[in-house]
């Protein structure tokens, strides 16, 4: 299976979940599978680049709201710690976010570079866009694989470019 084929894959399943590992993010595709306390989708997103999730009229969730308090908080919290589960604005929007919508993958555009754009229906869009130009084995921007598959290859996009693991 190749990067192309899992791209195409993706259309017609739901984004169902995400979870987080620090600062990256791993959606989920698909019908959900839980093993022990892990819940798996088809398929796996991890993103380490920036990324947001839009509608036709906003900005609805944005990978740097991680580090922002939760709700609307106008005053500062010195000891607000963004990588407590749930205690950022990211965790929170996107718990609102997965019980509002399951939304169904449309389509998929990845360009030469790395972006990664996963459409789908009532015009919602998550954007991966690459911002990291040094080229070393820490530069990943994201990977995709098949969750369900112990020995899946995971397909990672790089500031090296694409690399099969």
């Amino acid at each position: 299976m190749s990067l192309e084929d899992i791209l195409k894959s993706l259309v017609g399943l739901k984004l169902i979940g995400s979870s987080r590992a620090a600062n990256m993010e791993c959606f989920k595709f698909g019908e959900l599978t839980k093993v022990g306390k892990n819940i798996y989708g088809k398929y796996a997103l991890h993103i380490q680049c920036p990324w947001r999730i839009v509608n036709s009229k906003k900005i609805l969730i944005a990978s740097d709201d991680l580090f922002e308090q939760p709700g609307n908080l106008t005053e500062y919290d010195p000891d607000f710690e963004w990588d407590m589960p749930n205690g950022n604005d990211r965790d929170q929007k996107l718990k609102l976010f997965f019980e509002e919508n399951t939304p169904k993958v449309k389509k998929t555009y990845l360009s030469k570079f790395g972006d990664l754009i996963i459409t789908f229906e009532n015009e919602i869009e998550l954007s991966l866009f690459p911002s990291l130009s040094k080229q070393s084995e820490y530069s990943e921007y994201w990977r995709i694989f098949d969750s369900k598959k112990e020995d899946s290859k995971h397909f990672v996009y790089s500031a090296i470019g694409l690399e099969i693991e």
